[in-house]
């Protein structure tokens, strides 16, 4: 997603195997895979996010860098939607297309293996959702790596999300989040759970990181196919933000944590990426434990696809604008 992570033969070689399996599907499966979402993956793999969180250096040198980019929407990106810019708890907080009277509320937490800050795509994708929705979006800086753990993070966004449904009814109140921060958005409905809390109208989920130490046995298949994320990068990252905490406890793996509560979810996943098998373990999770939900399963697509403009992420969108306006009930 950010530029400037290098690149190398191997990632060369990776993209031209890519390639030759998007122009398959194109042409013998049908035309199930757009060009703009071709072209969104091979860029993808041109960033060399892979290759950084593959080695110790590179992961090294994230951590480094992580917090150096102010937070709030780069100037070269320009927003349909207004920017209002808040404070909560002495951290950050964007708030696009507040409008006088009742509205919807997204809180929104960005992805970026706890150590990126929100890039040009996630607020270009804020503000097409704020726009199609109707919501006013709400983007905290939350705590994150280096310097905090999933127990700092979620001791703020607890706060956070009180705030708001202290002035917002929970049945208005979607909470959603992409890759981490979709991990953090599960957690935080679990903890809601947990301590008999109001919990959220909508749960929206893309591509959510649901274990941190990704332990599924079956996750270097997938792991193969993700031009954008690397299993033991990521693993590493996990256990730094894990902060001592157990592998099974709900805050490092939702995946295994209480959903008896949850109100409605909706998820989203490509079955090219990491995350394509835990999320699809969670749907089932809570289909078993008869949990409103909605499972969008993304036929040969990348991490996280639904923030891309392309008609494949458009879809996406549509359908979460009516998850979030309450205009349709999952099964």
């Amino acid at each position: 997603m950010n530029k400037g992570y290098g690149i190398d033969q191997q990632t060369l070689k990776a993209m031209a195997g890519n390639l030759k399996d998007s122009v398959v599907e194109l042409t013998q499966c049908g035309e199930h895979l757009s060009r703009q979402a071709m072209l969104v993956s091979l860029s993808l793999q041109l960033s060399g996010l892979k290759r950084q969180l593959s080695t110790s250096t590179g992961r090294a040198k994230l951590l480094q860098t992580a917090g150096r980019t102010p937070f709030g929407v780069p100037r070269s990106v320009h927003l349909t939607s207004s920017v209002t810019k808040k404070r909560f708890a002495g951290r950050p907080v964007m708030v696009l297309n507040a409008q006088p009277g009742p509205q919807p509320v997204v809180l929104a937490l960005y992805g970026g293996a706890y150590v990126l800050a929100p890039t040009k795509v996630h607020w270009q994708f804020y503000d097409r959702l704020a726009q199609t929705s109707g919501a006013q979006v709400w983007v905290p800086d939350y705590p994150h790596l280096p310097g905090a753990t999933v127990d700092q993070a979620l001791a703020y966004l607890h706060r956070l999300y009180a705030a708001l449904y202290d002035q917002t009814p929970v049945s208005q109140i979607t909470l959603l989040g992409d890759s981490a921060g979709g991990g953090l958005a599960a957690s935080l409905t679990e903890e809601l759970v947990t301590q008999g809390l109001p919990v959220p109208g909508h749960l929206v989920l893309l591509s959510p990181w649901l274990d941190l130490h990704l332990t599924n046995p079956a996750l270097p298949a997938y792991a193969r196919r993700d031009v954008l994320l690397d299993q033991a990068g990521l693993q590493a990252l996990g256990v730094k933000f894990a902060g001592g905490r157990s592998a099974v406890d709900y805050r490092v793996a939702p995946l295994r944590g209480p959903l008896n509560g949850m109100r409605d979810v909706q998820l989203f996943v490509g079955t090219k990426e990491l995350m394509c098998l835990d999320t699809i373990e969670f749907a089932n999770r809570l289909a078993s434990e008869d949990v409103p939900a909605q499972l969008v399963i993304g036929r040969g697509l990348y991490h996280a696809y639904p923030l891309y403009a392309t008609p494949e992420g458009q879809a996406a969108l549509l359908a979460m604008a009516k998850t979030i306006k309450g205009e349709v009930k999952h099964d």
